[in-house]
């Protein structure tokens, strides 16, 4: 762990040295992706880069639907499908059924991403997917090489122009007695008294 401090909120920076002694880690993880974003737990190595793989398993005493996601291990690896007719224990390798589904990484930020298409920022953690996914947990498989960790003083819950006025620090010392994370405002009618609704 090395420190990037700044007077007394420093941000701290736990990385593996991919080493004998201090080796990268396997994670698998399911996340769900909101607003064409997932954040993932650890920092990917970019050299063994990020899989992606539906959470659902095939099950032959499962009745499937048009648009159903699952994966299946074929030959020791896991595979990706999508249903592209009902069906009902009929096997993955019937292609009017079934169609094997490719997740494809591309490099451009900038590009607007097909369906199965998606960009990891090595960075920062942050896998971008077209909005299909939004909503929808994903299998994430990756070796990680550690995170960041930002103390609540340096994240920011709301500001006027580019003036922050608020942070997750002192919200948390003034008022909170729940925190809570959405993809989207709250309702009138929703939240509870004290509760914090962080939408991102």
């Amino acid at each position: 762990m090395f420190l990037i401090n700044w007077t007394n909120n420093p941000i701290l920076a736990q990385r593996r040295k991919g080493t004998i002694d201090d080796p990268f880690v396997s994670i698998q993880e399911n996340l769900t992706v909101i607003q064409e974003k997932t954040v993932l737990t650890e920092v990917p190595n970019k050299m063994e880069k990020v899989d992606i793989y539906f959470v659902d398993e095939y099950s032959s005493d499962k009745q499937y639907v048009v648009g159903d996601l699952i994966f299946q291990i074929i030959e020791g690896e896991k595979v990706n499908f999508e249903c592209i007719q009902d069906s009902l224990g009929i096997s993955t390798s019937e292609t009017d059924y079934w169609k094997r589904i490719y997740f494809i990484e591309v490099s451009n930020v900038n590009k607007v991403l097909d369906r199965f298409e998606y960009y990891v920022d090595y960075l920062n953690g942050i896998v971008s997917h077209n909005e299909y996914f939004n909503n929808k947990t994903l299998t994430y498989q990756y070796l990680g090489e550690g995170t960041h960790l930002f103390p609540a003083s340096r994240i920011y819950s709301g500001t006027v122009g580019i003036e922050v006025i608020n942070t997750l620090e002192n919200i948390i010392q003034t008022s909170a007695t729940k925190i809570s994370i959405h993809d989207r405002q709250p309702l009138p009618e929703e939240g509870e008294e004290g509760e914090i609704w962080l939408v991102i």
